[in-house]
């Protein structure tokens, strides 16, 4: 009874074991599957944005900015199937709307001031060279060697985010001299208006006809060039091979 008991349970052992076998590599085979599935739906899905809201950039008062920057950076997106609209804030708050993700990006921002920011990306290649300029009242001395001491006196206007590079690149001069403002257009104002005699105002690439952005009424002097970029940041990072080409393309041939 007992030899036939072990005999039996020998027997019966033999197909539960292979049933046994056959259901774990049906369960490897359905993970193996359910994996290569996912894996394939994520390469699918890699390389697309949460486009379900506008594409909000930040732009600011500047002729050059608004009359050739943003049909230029509009036309970019649009080519790749991307519809933007531009909101327009001060210069350094502009900034931090994008380094927040409050806004998806910038439409042109000198290459000093973005580097100042965490968070930021610059697109390439660089939109164009910008030019930093001392504005001067008309018969004030406009001499970069002596700015120090002539903005003693007169004050020097110039928007929070410019001041940092200014400084960094004219270590000689006392902050307590800046008179600091938000907008760009308040920079000119208040030389019209009489408050400072210095200003720093950003042109387009004085070689090629920036200067003619400054009004006729003040001097100027160059102070210094820096390329200028276009920003974004992670809400739009897994566009950006896109946007560099599409960019790219523009450049050659935006009027």
């Amino acid at each position: 009874m007992e030899t036939f008991s072990l005999g039996f349970v020998s027997s019966f052992s033999i197909p539960v074991l292979r049933l046994v076998s056959g259901l774990r590599a049906i369960v490897v085979l359905v993970s193996t599957v359910s994996f290569l599935l996912h894996a394939e739906e994520l390469e699918q899905t890699k390389g697309q944005c949460d486009l379900s809201q506008p594409v909000m950039l930040s732009s600011i008062n500047h002729p050059k900015i608004q009359q050739y920057f943003e049909p230029l950076i509009k036309k970019t997106y649009a080519d790749i199937g991307v519809n933007v609209d531009f909101v327009v804030t001060s210069s350094y708050r502009d900034l931090m709307l994008v380094n927040r993700e409050a806004l998806s990006g910038s439409v042109a921002f000198a290459e000093d001031i973005i580097d100042t920011i965490p968070g930021l990306i610059k697109v390439a290649p660089p939109l164009s060279i910008m030019s930093y300029m001392l504005v001067c009242k008309k018969g004030k001395p406009c001499n970069l060697e002596q700015l120090h001491k002539l903005i003693e006196v007169g004050g020097l206007a110039v928007t929070n985010a410019m001041s940092m590079g200014v400084v960094t690149n004219f270590p000689q001069i006392d902050k307590d001299n800046l008179v600091i403002v938000s907008k760009m257009g308040q920079v000119l104002s208040m030389l019209s208006e009489g408050r400072v005699d210095y200003g720093v105002y950003p042109v387009s690439d004085r070689s090629k006809g920036g200067t003619e952005e400054i009004p006729v009424e003040f001097d100027y002097e160059p102070m210094y060039d820096i390329a200028t970029y276009h920003v974004i940041n992670n809400n739009l990072l897994c566009l950006l091979p896109k946007i560099e080409a599409s960019l790219s393309q523009n450049l050659k041939t935006f009027k």
